[in-house]
């Protein structure tokens, strides 16, 4: 990671973002009414309640749906939860598809953003300190 320039770590975490950024767009196809809901309880949650917007974006969001014609009670099951054994296989395609995807947001998300906060605060490399590190990584 050390050596990953930032512009490209910063374009790795977009394109992994972006996805979940362009659900919304996808999920106002099907339920506007929801996501403008949604969309105007964060507006003014983080106005007025800003430690409290994105709960009460969850609650008024729940309330909405259960409300509405679109939720029947009948798919809801409440009973004991019995524990099922899964036995944990390796695929490729899971390393790819999960593994991987997990691997860059953390790493982009997390260390990078802080790596270069401590660049910018003008630590790193210089010709009388070849490397600092920094958790695990070499500035």
């Amino acid at each position: 990671m050390n050596r990953l320039p930032m512009a490209i770590a910063s374009g790795l975490l977009a394109g992994v973002l972006a996805r979940f950024g362009m659900q919304a767009f996808i999920a106002a196809q099907t339920n506007l009414t929801l996501v403008l809901i949604m969309l105007a309880t964060y507006w003014v949650g983080k106005r007025w309640l800003a430690r409290y917007a994105v709960p009460l974006k969850l609650l008024i969001a729940i309330c909405y749906v259960a409300a509405s014609a679109d939720f029947t009670g009948a798919s809801v099951q409440f009973g004991l939860v019995m524990p099922l054994w899964t036995t944990p296989q390796f695929t490729w395609s899971a390393a790819i598809s999960l593994a991987l995807p997990l691997f860059v947001v953390t790493m982009a998300s997390q260390n990078l953003p802080g790596v270069a906060a401590i660049v910018a605060a003008g630590y790193g490399r210089t010709a009388d300190k070849p490397g600092i590190p920094v958790s695990g990584m070499v500035l």
